[in-house]
């Protein structure tokens, strides 16, 4: 019987460190390498899902508020900033890239507000809760009182007995606010507000209930001016002005006359004006005539 030759078996053999170390540097190259590449590619590809995505697009709309408020311009202003353009060809119309404060600024200023709280419920949704402002602007020709609207228009006529019960030339006068002789109608008031801005038309004419008598801007404008300058303890008692114009008189409680430009920055004036009693005035303002701010950083003023 043959037998074959026996052979050993050949067993593998070790790798040298110097493979060993090339094959590790190997692995490390390509997992960087694949990272470089992959995680780029992701992320980009993660932005444009969530820029473009139609999921993300902001499809509903709901605004809480009082009754009166147009809401279909607060809808417009808020459709308009969605058209407006955010990060490179994307759009606000993304939830994502909706710009909130931007819009609380456009909706105040638009509308007499008090508060607008604006969430982004996910993915595609905005739910606006506002609280507007009591719009108190009592418009007199100087016959007859009217209420006036946030669009400039006179919707009713006040009660005369209104009228009758405020002191003798409370509106006709400049001298200094006169005191109740007798306990006068109540000035219907909320506790949001410290009651109407009265304001004086200067031309004479006759007014009749549905009259435009302001335009939608100098409307909210005049009804600002009272707080503006309330916040700088300058008391509003009436406004005198000319519908045509956009200048003010307004004539305070101490008996000198405020001029303000109504398209400039209301805050603004009413802080020049404060400066300029506080730092100028000071104690000539029980025989100040007027003061002027209508002229950005020029400021007037006269003593009597």
């Amino acid at each position: 019987m043959d037998l074959k030759p026996f052979h050993k078996k050949k067993l593998p053999k070790e790798p040298s460190p110097r493979w060993t170390a090339f094959k590790a540097r190997a692995v490390k190259f390509c997992i960087r390498a694949g990272l470089f590449v992959v995680l780029p590619v992701g992320i980009v590809s993660a932005l444009i899902f969530f820029l473009y995505s139609p999921t993300f697009m902001i499809d509903y709309v709901h605004i809480n508020t009082v009754e009166g408020l147009d809401t279909t311009r607060v809808r417009s202003i808020l459709f308009g900033q969605m058209d407006a353009p955010a990060v490179l060809i994307a759009r606000q119309s993304n939830i994502f890239l909706f710009d909130v404060d931007a819009a609380r600024k456009n909706l105040f200023d638009e509308f007499a507000l008090d508060q607008v709280t604006i969430e982004k419920e996910y993915p595609n949704t905005l739910r606006i809760d506002i609280a507007q402002r009591p719009f108190r602007i009592y418009w007199y020709d100087g016959k007859k009182m009217f209420d006036v609207d946030s669009k400039g228009i006179l919707v009713k006529e006040i009660d005369p007995a209104l009228l009758s019960s405020l002191p003798e030339g409370y509106l006709t006068t400049t001298s200094p606010a006169p005191v109740h002789t007798a306990a006068p109608t109540p000035i219907p008031q909320t506790p949001q507000d410290s009651g109407p801005t009265f304001v004086k038309e200067s031309t004479g004419i006759e007014r009749k209930v549905g009259d435009s008598v302001l335009s939608r801007t100098i409307a909210l404008s005049l009804s600002k001016v009272k707080d503006a300058l309330h916040e700088k303890s300058i008391e509003t008692r009436y406004i005198l002005m000319n519908p045509a114009e956009v200048d003010a008189s307004i004539v305070t409680t101490e008996g000198w006359t405020l001029h303000m430009n109504l398209f400039s920055d209301l805050p603004t004036q009413a802080k020049n004006a404060s400066i300029l009693l506080s730092q100028k005035i000071k104690d000539d303002r029980k025989k100040l005539d007027y003061i002027d701010v209508r002229f950005d950083n020029r400021l007037y003023y006269k003593i009597r």
